[in-house]
């Protein structure tokens, strides 16, 4: 049969299945490209979740400015310059995906088109490849992006104003500039990164060609060269979040840099901290005193005058004889004044520490304490904890009136629920609906006299979302050693930086892997990872990510709430 003469209807009909037979093979799947839909989801909801690590630290470096230009000055000067080349940088990228959809549409002329405004990040964006129909196009793509050689990849030109090529060259000097930045401080030192950020761009911006066979592919061909759309906006995401690190990293750095060098201090100042500068008649006066930058391997002797300071602005003479006052093992003078013979009005003192400077010498630095009145007994009503009630707690709060016994004291709140504690003049206070609670008291003074006090306000507030962590790892974290992370069991919800003792319970999770582009979701009903979680995790290699994501948490109120997702790349 293969010598068999075919008729040229035959001859045909054989060339259209071959024809059909290569577009059959060359098609990609639905479910594939709906793949990379997904995986260019979450880049982008890690490309925010990174962008606001970088904010927080950039905030971080203009608060540091404001107070301290001089030392500040040199390293936000950089991190400005560095801040503005990335996200010029990631600009690009975006400008690019919308010239590849308008490519992908035959309408490259009109790219700017397919950028709309995001209103949650401020930002330029691009329109979602989910709304593109022709995901799987690339014959337009390649034309433009990389041209009809790919052993010679085109660069731009005014059809074409943006090319894998000019791509490759404007990631690589982005990268150059990043490990070539450098910093001389106030005191002249000289500052870099560190090698381990040198490490971490050279390894995220590294755009090399392969070997195929006898032939070598280049990067241009190997990323873009008859790619998909889907895929081709999936890989230029994944570009953004390397920036998008980089970024946040070189922040970091160069802030961390302005308190590298500096000796612990300069100078010597006096200072005084009383503990209240309102004190009740028969109460006793409280503050610490201190040489700021206290050296604990040497003390310092602090005398304090026992008279009123009456404005005579000598150096107090310390009395023959006279002793110091006790300094604590933290450091502190612990002055105390008795108030019982003082008068209701205010009060100073004046005094002398003296401290062995840097040549051996002892040296006298006099110090002022700051007036402070006494007064009479008045209402005082304080949070044992912070200046707010939280919701679905049990909040402790001191009250009391100086010189008044607890059980003559008596205090409501209306709409919330109000009861003394276990301790003297301790209250507790459950806070129900509103977002206010007003403390009204009045006391049985010691003549016998009923007293109402005016109606303190105070604040209520809902529990604040805790902190998960995976490995020791929270979601301002950007990386895991694969050891730690194949090990780990679970995951937990911590309340970071809050002043109650509040068990937070994890209720599910979901893991997400991707693997030969692929996006793989494992859901676990519980804190622990699940076996099949535990199968994935111990193929995972160093250089991947891991996405955890769907943290729910079940709070002290009842109410279930959703945790920030974590991002972990595996090293």
């Amino acid at each position: 049969m293969s010598g068999e003469k075919l008729s040229p209807r035959q001859m045909m009909i054989g060339m259209m299945y071959l024809v059909l037979t290569a577009m059959l093979a060359m098609n990609i799947s639905k479910e594939v490209l709906l793949g990379f839909v997904k995986v260019n989801d979450k880049l982008g909801q890690s490309n925010k979740t990174i962008n606001a690590q970088s904010n927080s630290i950039w905030s971080s470096f203009e608060n540091k400015y404001a107070t301290n230009k001089q030392k500040v000055g040199p390293f936000y000067e950089k991190a400005e310059e560095a801040k503005k080349k990335a996200d010029e940088m990631i600009q690009y990228v975006k400008n690019m995906q919308a010239f590849s959809i308008a490519s992908s549409e035959k309408k490259p002329a009109s790219w700017q088109d397919y950028i709309a405004r995001s209103e949650d990040m401020g930002a330029d964006t691009v329109f979602n490849i989910l709304n593109i129909d022709k995901k799987d196009e690339y014959q337009e793509l390649t034309a433009k992006l990389v041209g009809a050689d790919a052993k010679n990849p085109k660069t731009a030109d005014d059809k074409s104003p943006f090319t894998a090529a000019d791509l490759k060259t404007n990631l690589e000097g982005f990268r150059d500039y990043l490990k070539s930045i450098q910093v001389t401080n106030f005191t002249g030192q000289k500052w870099q990164p560190s090698q381990s950020f040198v490490n971490g761009v050279d390894k995220a911006f590294k755009y090399e060609d392969a070997k195929e066979g006898e032939h070598v592919k280049k990067w241009e061909e190997i990323q873009f060269f008859d790619v998909p759309l889907a895929a081709v906006i999936a890989y230029l995401s994944s570009i953004q979040l390397d920036v998008e690190n980089a970024k946040a990293n070189i922040l970091s750095e160069l802030l961390s840099g302005v308190e590298g060098k500096d000796y612990k201090f300069t100078n010597l100042t006096p200072l005084v901290i009383p503990q209240t500068n309102y004190v009740l008649r028969g109460d006793t006066f409280r503050a610490d005193v201190l040489l700021a930058a206290y050296d604990a391997s040497n003390a310092p002797q602090i005398y304090v005058d026992s008279q009123d300071f009456n404005g005579d602005s000598t150096m107090y003479q310390i009395a023959e004889g006279e002793q110091p006052i006790k300094v604590g093992a933290d450091g502190l003078g612990k002055l105390t004044i008795p108030t019982g013979s003082l008068s209701t009005a205010d009060h100073a003192y004046k005094g002398l520490i003296k401290y062995r400077g840097p040549s051996g010498e002892i040296e006298d630095w006099p110090f002022y304490v700051n007036p402070f009145t006494v007064a009479e007994a008045n209402l005082v009503i304080e949070p044992t904890a912070m200046n707010v009630f939280y919701r679905g707690i049990d909040n402790p709060v001191a009250i009391a009136v100086p010189g008044v016994a607890s059980d003559k004291i008596s205090a409501t709140c209306a709409g919330h629920n109000l009861r003394s504690g276990s301790k003297q003049g301790e209250w507790i206070i459950k806070p129900g609906q509103g977002k206010e609670a007003n403390i009204s008291v009045s006391a049985t003074m010691p003549d016998g006299s009923k007293k109402s006090f005016p109606v303190k306000n105070f604040r209520v507030k809902p529990i604040p979302d805790p902190e998960p962590r995976f490995g020791g790892k929270t979601p301002s974290d950007n990386s895991i050693k694969r050891d730690d992370f194949v090990i780990t069991p679970g995951i937990r919800a911590d309340m970071k930086n809050f002043e109650f003792d509040v068990k937070v319970s994890v209720k599910s999770f979901t893991m997400v892997f991707i693997k030969g582009g692929q996006y793989i979701e494992r859901k676990s009903n519980s804190n622990q990872v699940t076996s099949e979680m535990k199968a994935m995790m111990d193929k995972v290699k160093r250089g991947e990510k891991v996405y955890i994501e769907e943290i729910m948490v079940t709070m002290p109120d009842g109410t279930t709430r959703k945790l920030a997702n974590m991002g972990l790349k595996i090293t």
